[in-house]
């Protein structure tokens, strides 16, 4: 916190991104909270959906600004499984050919989910869970060299509908990402624990976190 603006900088999948208008999010409370006590805040959304914390470690290496809150929020992709996980088409820095091979790439591991297909081909999460720590750990750490005084909060995934096995995934994910919070310094938000009891529809509401109509979304 510098005099009385704070820079909040928000990055993650499709969690952290969504395009309803109506949907609540929670860096409003946030923020209307600051701004009633006479902060300015300034909240920057990097996330987007589909990506990885492959492509958050990317944007982060590309700006130079730092931030006063950081909120990390990946795993839900990260940690679907797909055929042939090692065949990966970046979501960024995206280019015309990119999304054009990317579909196809699509188009055929769609093919590959046939149950015997899955019994010859290779399968696994989409980012393997050594370098999904690794990725998170050095994006907390680029954030904390540039502002050692950053507060880093790291977004656990909620269950999805009626998907018990990538929930399993899910699991497995958040426990690392709050290992790694405990050993970073940084903060766990158990999302699973808040949101015990809520319909799906109203545990959408929490964790879309930024929206980028309100807060700016950069891509």
């Amino acid at each position: 916190l510098v005099g009385s603006e704070m820079c909040i900088r928000d990055r993650g999948d499709c969690n952290t991104n969504t395009l309803d208008p109506l949907q609540g999010i929670v860096p409003d409370g946030l923020v209307d909270a600051l701004n009633k006590r006479g902060i300015s805040v300034e909240v920057t959304n990097l996330g987007s959906g589909m990506t990885t914390c492959r492509e958050g470690l990317l944007k982060l290496q590309d700006r130079q600004d730092c931030a006063d809150i950081a909120i990390l929020n990946y795993g839900l992709v990260d940690a679907w499984m797909t055929s042939i996980p090692g065949v990966y088409i970046s979501y960024y820095p995206d280019t015309f050919w990119r999304i054009r091979v990317r579909k196809v790439l699509k188009y055929v591991k769609r093919g590959l989910r046939a149950p015997w297909f899955r019994k010859l081909l290779p399968s696994g999460p989409v980012v393997a869970p050594d370098e999904f720590i690794q990725k998170n750990r050095e994006m907390i750490r680029i954030l904390r060299r540039r502002n050692p005084m950053t507060k880093i909060y790291v977004w656990g995934t909620v269950p999805v509908a009626n998907n018990p096995e990538r929930n399993d995934g899910l699991q497995e994910f958040n426990a690392l990402l709050r290992d790694l919070a405990e050993s970073e310094g940084a903060t766990y938000v158990d999302t699973v624990e808040l949101t015990k009891g809520q319909s799906d529809e109203q545990r959408l509401s929490l964790i879309h976190i930024s929206e980028p109509t309100r807060l700016g979304m950069i891509s």
